[in-house]
């Protein structure tokens, strides 16, 4: 499992849930859908909601300007051992570095 090391503090890329992370008043995410990090694997990490349910370690199209994800032939999954329920919150991996 990745962590974060791009200049941003507390994200946390094995996130799978509801709206995050920090104010349960807030209607939008925090942080933003469509931001991106590095890992310290190398891979790039893009913050979407899922659109329909997506199993463990499977590509995802992401859809913009809406930042929505769904299993497909897309350059970013899931990651290993994280399923995603519709409408949860995650980091998607890219396939390459």
């Amino acid at each position: 499992m990745a962590f974060n090391i791009t200049p941003s503090l507390g994200v946390n890329t094995n996130y799978v849930g509801g709206l995050p992370y920090y104010d349960p008043n807030s209607a939008v995410p925090s942080p933003q859908l469509g931001s991106k990090i590095v890992g310290n694997d190398g891979h790039e990490y893009v913050f979407v909601r899922a659109s329909a349910n997506i199993a463990a370690s499977t590509a995802v199209i992401i859809t913009e300007p809406a930042m929505t994800a769904a299993g497909g032939a897309g350059a970013y999954s899931t990651q290993a051992g994280l399923p995603v329920t519709s409408g949860q919150y995650f980091w998607a991996r890219s396939n390459a570095q």
